[in-house]
């Protein structure tokens, strides 16, 4: 069981996505902005961030570089997003984000490829 952030302003796919989890016996928290998602790592300890790149009030690039820069408890991090430009990739990535994932996607297999990520870190 791992303590995960579920962080977009798409309310459908937060909750869908925190029903899937917890039916895997996860923890899961929600954040519909950065500046929420920052105050909730500020105080909490998260296995897992999955974070939409486009938020209300930042990307999801900024709130790891935020993170990085501020905070000393950095959730491993994967990102959501329908832009897949080379560009917007290299950036997620070389913000040490873990995975990039583009939308739309299939929930078991996001959720194969969190898991993973959490496997391979030693945290499942």
């Amino acid at each position: 069981m791992a303590n995960i952030l579920v962080a977009s302003q798409d309310e459908i796919l937060r909750d869908l996505l925190e029903l899937s989890l917890q039916r895997l016996e996860h923890f899961v928290r929600l954040s519909e902005s950065g500046d929420q998602s920052l105050k909730m790592i500020r105080d909490d300890f998260f296995y897992l961030a999955l974070f939409d790149y486009e938020m209300p009030d930042m990307t999801a690039v900024e709130i790891l570089k935020t993170l990085k820069n501020s905070y000393g408890n950095v959730p491993l991090a994967m990102i959501l997003s329908s832009d897949i430009s080379p560009d917007t990739v290299k950036e997620c990535i070389s913000s040490r984000a873990r995975d990039f994932v583009v939308k739309p996607f299939i929930i078991p297999d996001l959720i194969l490829r969190m898991e993973k990520i959490l496997k391979a870190a030693n945290l499942l």
